[in-house]
């Protein structure tokens, strides 16, 4: 027994310590977190704005303000916390609750942990609910957003009902402290006075709204200002709030004809039920025919509302959040202020065609919109370059079809025939495969361009940039000519397989038609490549199809681009006895001569890997064959090659001139003709001669030599060199580089009044002289240049230097 009390002792002494321990260690424990909470405790030195939305803050219009006022706060070197909470309105039953989760949220976070400085109220129900608070806020200021320019004080009664009384937002808001706020301002006035003079004899007026807020207030705004203001019209109230839609309905299909709805909301029913667009159809559908709808919110407009004035949201989210930073927050002695968005007449322009309104009726300001997405009608006209490409791509396959069809029937007419034809089967063999390797060339050339087409027509309708649709347009562009290029070899080469070609003679002058080429090729040539036109006779008339003999030269053309690297590209024409040979010479590859055959067959590419449909040089032989002409080409592997092609014509030339390898410049110059002139005094001569074509300042720098000229390669440069420096002559080429010439000559003339200036202008494009008369030009010469008028114009500017120098040697 002794043994067992002793035992007894020793595990009451051994529990006692162990439970010693375990309380200081809980002791120890619990200090050290009273010790962190005291630490949690402490004041945050930041500052803090609360936003109170009145729905998720994750709704559209809730985020896009949250996220404005963190931007702002982050451009701002202060520190302040946003904190966002929502009362999470979702009909009016809960309108008891507002408030006291408001407080709720407000006595969260104004306390001594939180430095609450500035509270923002987002959406009507927020604001209610913080209205109807007896709290006066002196040292918090707050601020309103997204609510109108009126407002309810709400509450329920003993039954549960809810009663309203209108009050003036503002008026309210200064009561309860500093504030400001960005409203929405609707004008009943205006609304009125704008049905009132399209329809003289309104009688009645009748307003819908329905069981949200914003549908209740709009409902006891307008009645009471549309009472006080017009006694003597009737006012009939939709009331969504108390009126279910199908009573709604009926009561619009009642209305008397003298009739007009105002449509105030539509988006709750009164039994918490929410409705769609289709919903508002629906109300209508039983109206009288004539009874006029308009709008004061913006809502049904263009499908059952004709129109009406609407407030306009006309600050982003940014622009409100950085306004009450700056202003409000940041600036505690800032007075309160409120701004309020403007109003716009708006009308649809199908209904008012509708109901017979005509434009002069509405007032001048109003916007008439039509109900097309303006999206699509801003890219209206590269829909119909897609469509048009469909039709083309529609018209090609009709094309290959048929010459797929032609092709099949004439093997199968040759394999019917036996031996004795069996050199046309293996023609049409021959035919078959070219025709294969045709079509898969074909595929591969229109898809290049069709998918440079596609997209960048899908890229122009997501960018806004400028520049980037610009580019957009220019490679469309590009590749719709190259398009239609492709589709028209092959047409044509449908049109001689059918059995004619149209060929329309007329009469023109050949060396002006080569001028032409000339000009037009010349911007695409590479700098390094030299283009030259040759041309025996300053004039020669006939009679051919103009259109068709450009088509051979630029084809020519086209293929000598594609092979020359560098060295030149010679074009031109000779008279023969009985006709005209047209040439293209090139520096270019060359061409084997067991290669020379196939170059005028239809589908052959001697290079497959060069862009080409390989009908080019075959529709030029099928040309010259309506003609009983011949088409060629003399080429060296390796050095170059001419190809040709002779056309059987009566001609009439003029001014025979010697043959050169010279580019438009159409006169010699003579190595004589300054021989009276010293160096010396051509040295004191200075002439700016501005010109892009380098070929034709070759032959002034040749007929000027020993001369002080300087030339300018581009607008630009002639402009700095022009008015930085003086001169006796200036001459600038109206088609300039990089800047118009006209602009040269204007900006010249404000620094040179008294210089002699010459323009070098296109006869008949734009009026250039004209243009450049006006600019300041003292004369102008066209184009080809003449070396006698450049002559001329240095011998006057000589014999001017000469008179001045003797009259001041002459004794007084």
């Amino acid at each position: 027994m002794g043994k067992i009390i002793t035992q007894w002792f020793l595990y009451k002494r051994f529990f006692a310590c162990w439970f010693c321990m375990l309380f200081a260690m809980l002791f120890g424990l619990s200090f050290q977190v009273m010790a962190q909470g005291r630490d949690d405790s402490k004041v945050d030195d930041s500052k803090m704005i609360l936003i109170i939305t009145s729905y998720n803050p994750d709704v559209e219009k809730m985020a896009s303000i949250t996220d404005a006022f963190d931007r702002a706060v982050k451009k701002s070197s202060e520190n302040y916390n946003i904190m966002v909470e929502s009362i999470e309105v979702r009909q009016m039953m809960d309108i008891d609750t507002w408030t006291q989760k408001i407080k709720d949220i407000i006595y969260k976070y104004n306390n001594s942990r939180w430095n609450l400085n500035h509270i923002v109220l987002v959406g009507q129900e927020a604001w209610a609910g913080f209205s109807n608070m007896d709290t006066v806020f002196k040292d918090l200021s707050f601020s309103i957003i997204y609510a109108s320019n009126y407002s309810l004080l709400v509450k329920k009664n003993d039954e549960g009902n809810v009663e309203t009384r209108v009050i003036d937002t503002e008026k309210r808001a200064r009561e309860m402290g500093k504030s400001t706020g960005f409203l929405l301002r609707y004008d009943v006035d205006k609304a009125f006075n704008l049905v009132k003079n399209i329809y003289p004899s309104l009688e009645y007026i009748a307003f819908l709204s329905d069981n949200s807020y914003g549908g209740i207030a709009m409902k006891e705004y307008f009645s009471k200002t549309f009472k006080n203001a017009y006694p003597d019209f009737n006012l009939v109230l939709l009331d969504g709030s108390k009126m279910s839609p199908l009573e709604v309905g009926k009561k619009i299909a009642e209305m008397p004809n003298n009739s007009s709805v105002f449509i105030g909301t539509w988006r709750v029913g009164n039994d918490g039920s929410f409705f769609t667009q289709a919903s508002l159809r629906e109300l209508f559908k039983m109206a009288p025919a004539q009874m006029p709808v308009f709008t004061v919110s913006g809502l049904g407009l263009g499908d059952v509302a004709i129109g009406g004035f609407i407030p306009q949201h006309d600050y982003s989210a940014d622009d409100i959040a950085s306004n009450i930073f700056n202003n409000i927050i940041k600036n505690p002695s800032h007075t309160s202020s409120f701004i309020y968005s403007e109003g716009e007449y708006i009308f649809s322009d199908e209904l008012i065609k509708k109901n017979g309104i005509r434009r002069n009726q509405l007032p001048k300001s109003a916007i008439v919109e039509s109900k097309t997405d303006e999206k699509i009608k801003q890219y209206e006209k590269y829909i119909i370059y897609e469509i048009g490409f469909i039709f083309i791509l529609t018209t090609l396959s009709i094309v290959l079809f048929r010459v797929n069809a032609k092709t099949k029937k004439l093997k199968n007419e040759l394999e019917a025939n036996g031996k004795v034809l069996l050199i046309e089967k293996e023609k049409a063999e021959r035919s078959e495969q070219l025709k294969s390797a045709f079509l898969a060339n074909m595929s591969h050339e229109i898809r290049t361009p069709l998918n440079a087409i596609v997209g960048f027509s899908d890229l122009m309708t997501t960018t806004n940039d400028i520049e980037d649709r610009k580019e957009y347009v220019k490679i469309i562009h590009e590749n719709n000519q190259l398009l239609l290029k492709l589709v028209d070899d092959v047409l044509d080469i449908s049109k001689i397989d059918a059995g004619f070609i149209e060929i329309m003679d007329e009469e023109f002058d050949v060396a002006v038609m080569l001028d032409e080429i000339y000009m037009s090729y010349k911007p695409t040539i590479p700098e390094n490549i030299n283009f030259i036109l040759q041309k025996p006779v300053a004039s020669c008339m006939t009679c051919l199809d103009k259109n068709r003999i450009k088509q051979i030269i630029t084809n020519y053309l086209n293929n000598a681009k594609k092979f020359v690297k560098q060295g030149s590209i010679t074009f031109g024409f000779e008279l023969k006895e009985n006709g005209i040979k047209f040439f293209v010479a090139d520096t270019g590859i060359g061409i084997k001569q067991e290669d020379i055959p196939r170059l005028f067959t239809r589908f052959e590419k001697l290079d497959p890997f060069v862009q080409g449909t390989g009908l080019g040089l075959s529709i030029c032989k099928a040309i010259v064959d309506r003609y009983s002409g011949e088409v060629g080409v003399d080429s060296v592997y390796g050095e170059g090659s001419t190809f040709w092609a002779f056309i059987p014509c009566v001609y009439a030339k003029e001014d025979i001139v010697e043959e050169k390898n010279t580019p438009i410049v159409e006169e010699n110059f003579d190595e004589g003709l300054f021989n009276d002139v010293s160096l010396e005094e051509k040295q004191d001569i200075k002439i700016l001669f501005a010109n892009g074509d380098s070929h034709e300042n070759v032959i002034v720098k040749k007929v000027l030599e020993g001369f002080n000229v300087v030339m300018a390669q581009d607008g630009i440069d002639a402009i700095e060199k022009g008015v930085t420096s003086s001169w006796d002559l200036i001459v600038v080429c109206i088609d300039l580089p990089k800047l118009d010439g006209i602009e040269v000559i204007e900006q010249i003339r404000e620094i040179h009044n008294d210089t002699p200036l010459y323009a070098i202008v296109e006869m008949g494009k734009n009026n250039q002289g004209d243009k450049a008369m006006m600019a300041g030009a003292t004369g102008f010469y066209s184009k080809p240049i003449k070396i006698k008028e450049v002559v001329e114009a240095v011998n006057r500017i000589v014999k001017r230097k000469r008179d001045e120098k003797n009259q001041k040697e002459k004794p007084a």
